[in-house]
């Protein structure tokens, strides 16, 4: 265990936690985005009747498309920075018996056998949360779609 191992190992380490910073940050970013977005073309839905003028059919279709063009967005900027922290992760990994021995710091993390890790478990919230959105996406295309149907049929 040498100091130019340790050395080497924080300097991976502060890769890490800076990746870690970045990629929760833009999850709050988009899942902010996406929750503005949504309660606006919540707010600005028509009704079910034929009298509703197409531009109260069209803003809030346009805004529906522009949430599942940034709910795709988002599910790029959670793949990408995960990649990041698991390269990183990787790395520290290989690095660790030389910085710090048979002491576990990373390697540590796995729990019971057949559980995921604390850090994979987080993530996949993140996913579960970009998956609502995507279905309420759809949910109110459909909406829409049904509501310009009916006034084009009446």
């Amino acid at each position: 265990m040498s100091n130019q191992d340790l050395e080497r190992y924080g300097i991976l380490m502060s890769y890490l936690q800076y990746e870690n910073t970045i990629y929760w940050g833009r999850g709050n970013f988009f899942l902010l985005a996406q929750s503005a977005l949504f309660g606006f073309v919540i707010a600005s839905l028509p009704s079910m009747l034929a009298s509703t003028p197409w531009n109260k059919i069209l803003i809030p279709g346009f805004g529906s498309i522009a949430g599942l063009i940034v709910a795709r967005m988002w599910q790029i900027a959670l793949r990408s920075g995960e990649f990041w922290i698991n390269h990183w992760h990787s790395i520290l990994m290989e690095l660790e018996p030389k910085a710090f021995g048979k002491q576990k710091v990373l390697r540590g993390l796995a729990t019971l056998e057949g559980q995921r890790e604390p850090k994979e478990r987080a993530r996949m919230v993140a996913h579960d949360i970009l998956i609502l959105f995507y279905v309420l996406w759809i949910i109110l295309v459909a909406y829409l779609l049904s509501v310009s149907v009916l006034k084009i049929f009446t």
